[in-house]
């Protein structure tokens, strides 16, 4: 097999240009404490790094940070559930972490969401976690 960078130049040098698609894992809902939060089956193979930060609320049964259901890593689901338990006891907890996000605001369309989002939220705008730490203040 050649090597990627000797691959590249040869697709550079014929003029060619390749494309290659890196499909979302599958979304799945599970309730928390009787909300709803999605997580990836399996933890996908690329990564965003923009930062999201915001208030967490549960908002018509769904859990948002900002405006946005958030696709979670399996890492990060002790720290979604200190969030509910936060929020049950009347708090107000802020996070901030990385990923990237998708919004209909912006152009997308429902052809973009999860199906697992689709069934059980009504929002504008999904992010998908990216892998490490979540700073979480639970607030007052």
């Amino acid at each position: 097999m050649p090597h990627p960078r000797a691959l590249l130049l040869a697709l550079v040098t014929l003029g060619t240009a390749a494309c290659i698609t890196i499909e979302r894992p599958e979304v799945v809902g599970e309730q928390l404490d009787g909300v709803w939060i999605f997580r990836f089956v399996e933890d996908p193979l690329y990564s965003n790094n923009a930062a999201l930060s915001g208030e967490a609320a549960v908002v018509e049964g769904c859990l948002e940070v900002g405006e946005a259901v958030v696709i979670w890593r399996d890492e990060h689901l002790d720290t979604v559930q200190q969030v509910l338990d936060i929020i049950a006891a009347g708090g107000t907890p802020a996070l901030q972490f990385g990923g990237g996000g998708y919004s209909l605001d912006e152009g997308g369309t429902v052809d973009g969401f999860p199906d697992a989002i689709l069934e059980h939220c009504t929002t504008s705008t999904y992010w998908e976690a990216a892998g490490g730490e979540i700073t979480l203040d639970p607030g007052e």
